[in-house]
Order: structure tokens, then sequence, then C-alpha cells
């Protein structure tokens, strides 16, 4: 979602994307001493974002902050198609049988990294193939897992099965 927000009644405008509009604005709003108000939210990604960036690039003050124009009150962004990496990731995940049990199990990557202790990157890269779990790890996923996830999983040519 893109949202418009405002540093006080007549000051600069902040045009960015957040999952969500209402915690980015908490979190901006701890770091400035000036009252910020949601101007607008606008369906949108990235692309999105980076379109409005350059159709005010005239009046931007430094990266994200601009100027008031009236123009961010209506201006309709066309629809930009968003690059879906993390479908196609995720759909690469579920070849992996740790990435089947995730999404059996209905279980975000992320939840799922916090319940074995490491950073969910980590475990994309597991996904990935990029990387082999420790053996503490490894038996952390056959714990959580029930043991549809064990270690012959993550390398089946070098472990006996």
């Amino acid at each position: 979602m893109i949202y418009i927000i405002r540093a006080g009644a007549d000051g600069p405008v902040k045009i960015g994307y957040a999952v969500s509009v209402e915690r980015r604005l908490a979190l901006l709003q701890a770091g400035n001493h000036q009252r910020l108000t949601l101007l607008r939210a606008i369906v949108g990604g990235l692309k999105t974002e980076g379109w409005l960036h350059r159709r005010f690039a005239a009046v931007r003050i430094d990266r994200e902050w601009f100027a008031f124009d009236p123009d961010m009150l209506t201006v309709e962004p066309p629809v930009i198609p968003e690059r879906q990496r993390v479908t196609h990731e995720r759909a690469n995940y579920a070849k992996h049988p740790l990435g089947a049990w995730l999404d059996a199990a209905g279980m975000p990557l992320t939840a799922f990294a916090k319940k074995i202790g490491v950073h969910h990157d980590a475990v994309r890269k597991w996904l990935r193939g990029e990387r082999t779990a420790r053996p503490k790890q490894l038996a952390a996923i056959k714990r959580i897992t029930g043991g549809r996830v064990t270690a012959n999983d993550f390398h089946p040519d070098k472990l006996p099965a």
C-alpha cells in the first residue's frame, strides 16, 4: 500500500510504501516532532511508489520527502503489475519437503524460522538449496514437523535413507 503522509499543517509530504500504513505512520510519528497526518493511501506496490516519486520529482526535497502539491490528493497512478518474486519463490519452495510442509501446515516461513531460532533468510537459503541446516537445526525441524521433514530431505545423497 502506498501512503502519502504530511508533516504538520503545511510541512513536507512523504510518499512511501508499507505493508501496514497504520504501523508505518506510528513508526514515523515516533521519530518526528511534528504531527503526521495520513493524506491518502493508494493501492499499489514499489513500482507504483516509484511512479509517484517520478511524477512529483519537481517538488522532491530529499529521497521520499516532497513539497506538497495539491495533485497528490487526486492523482491516479496507472495500474503497474508488481514483480511476484515472493509468490514465485513460494512455488519453488513447495518443491522442497520443508516448503511443502510449511504450505500444508499454513505456517509462515518467518514464524517457522523463529520457532527453530534462526533468521528467516537462513530458511529461505535451505529451501533454495544454497545452504544446509546444522544438526541442531535439523533436529528441531524433525521435531516441529513431527518427523515429516528429516535430515535426509536436506542432503539425500550424503545420508543413508
